[in-house]
């Protein structure tokens, strides 16, 4: 009897966290904005803001008045993508989400002859969930940094490949 109690409770646990797994994506990518970018022009002119789109060689970045500027990728000296926010909880929670679903996998099954105060199933999903959410707390920390990019050092494949990337963090990735 034991047995099928704990092995309920964990095919709860884990359907609980798989639900909170599968739309927690769905909710962030409705409000998704586009990176930070900080440009700095051949000419030494500054251009900083979100990037809104990427249309074939020309960027269109919203200013912190929400003035839109375009620039040509010709004219570019440097681009720096900002890491404005750490994911520090963003790792936390998938640390947590991750971590609670591994603990009460892995917790033994209770041994309890008379009546158990606090199930084992769930102590384990308890320590797991955070010991998760420290290591998800670590990792988020250290992906803050910027990425900068110097245009003039790039052959033609890896300006390419830089526009790629810049149109997949635009908030508009498919406006071309």
């Amino acid at each position: 009897m034991n047995k099928t109690v704990n092995r309920n409770k964990k095919s709860v646990s884990l359907g609980l966290a798989l639900v909170l797994v599968f739309l927690i994506p769905t909710q962030a990518s409705a409000d998704k904005m586009g990176a930070g970018l900080r440009i700095l022009k051949k000419d030494g002119a500054l251009v900083e803001g979100e990037l809104i789109s990427v249309k074939g060689r020309i960027f269109t970045v919203a200013g912190s008045s929400r003035v839109y500027v375009s620039v040509r990728f010709d004219d570019v000296g440097q681009i720096a993508i900002i890491r404005k926010k750490p994911k520090v909880l963003k790792g936390a929670l998938w640390g947590l989400l991750g971590g609670a679903v591994l603990g009460g996998i892995l917790s033994p099954p209770a041994q309890c002859r008379t009546s158990c105060m606090v199930p084992q199933s769930v102590t384990g999903t308890a320590i797991g969930a955070l010991a998760g959410v420290l290591i998800g707390v670590a990792v988020g920390s250290a992906v803050t940094e910027d990425e900068k990019f110097v245009v003039a050092d790039m052959n033609p494949k890896m300006q390419d490949e830089l526009l790629t990337k810049l149109r997949s963090e635009s908030r508009y990735p498919d406006y071309q």
